[in-house]
C-alpha cells in the first residue's frame, strides 16, 4: 500500500492575517503549521490553493553575519513582480515601504520581526520596497517571486533615509556598496 497524504486538508492550511489594517487588501502573513517527530520538522510553506500566486522563480539569501542590511529594494519595470517570503533560519527585522503614489500610505514604512523560523509567510505584492536586517548570525530567507529577475529593472531606497525615519533595532554592519549608494528621497511639500 503506497503512502499519500492531501496536503490541501484544513491541517496544512495556513492561518491568513492582515499585517496591517492599512494594508489589508495587499499584505498577508500566512501563519504556517509546523509538525515534528523524532526526525525534525516539516512546514508547507506555500500551495496555490492558500492565494493566488503564479511562482516563477525560487530564490534563497543567505547571511552568515547578524546585522546584514539588504535592502531597501525595489521593481521599476518589468512584469510585476509579487513575493512570498519566509523565513528558514536565524531571523530578520523586515522593513517593507510603501511606494503606490495614490495610497493613503505612500512612504510610509511597516515593519515586523520574523524570529520563528518555517512558522509564517509573508506576501509581499507589487508595490513596495522590501529590505532586512539579519538580527541573528545564518540567517536564511526564501523567496518566491511571480516575475523573473532579469525580466526586470531594480533600484533602491536608502535604510537610513531620515523621509523613511525607520527605526532599525541596531546599526548595519555588512551592507552593499550599492545600498550605501542609493540617494536619499527628495520630498516637496
Amino acid at each position: 500500500m503506497a503512502w499519500r497524504s492531501d496536503f490541501t486538508t484544513p491541517k496544512f492550511r495556513p492561518q491568513v492575517h492582515d499585517l496591517n489594517r492599512r494594508f489589508v487588501e495587499t499584505f498577508k502573513i500566512l501563519e504556517l503549521k509546523k509538525f515534528s517527530d523524532e526526525r525534525g520538522v516539516f512546514s508547507r510553506t506555500f500551495d496555490q490553493k492558500w492565494l493566488q500566486f503564479e511562482a516563477i522563480q525560487s530564490n534563497i539569501s543567505f547571511n552568515p553575519t547578524i546585522n546584514t542590511l539588504r535592502g531597501l529594494h525595489f521593481q521599476e519595470s518589468g512584469p510585476q513582480e509579487h513575493k512570498l517570503v519566509t523565513l528558514i533560519s536565524g531571523s530578520v527585522f523586515l522593513v517593507v515601504v510603501d511606494l503606490r503614489k495614490f495610497s493613503v500610505d505612500y512612504l510610509k514604512p511597516i515593519s515586523l520581526e520574523l524570529d520563528s523560523p518555517l512558522s509564517q509567510t509573508l506576501y509581499i505584492p507589487n508595490g513596495f520596497a522590501t529590505g532586512w536586517l539579519s538580527t541573528s548570525s545564518d540567517t536564511t530567507l526564501q523567496y518566491l517571486m511571480s516575475a523573473r529577475y532579469e525580466e526586470c529593472t531594480y533600484s533602491g531606497l536608502r535604510f537610513d533615509d531620515p523621509a523613511l525615519d525607520i527605526h532599525w533595532p541596531a546599526k548595519p554592519e555588512v551592507i552593499s556598496e550599492q545600498d550605501l549608494s542609493w540617494p536619499n528621497l527628495q520630498i516637496t511639500k
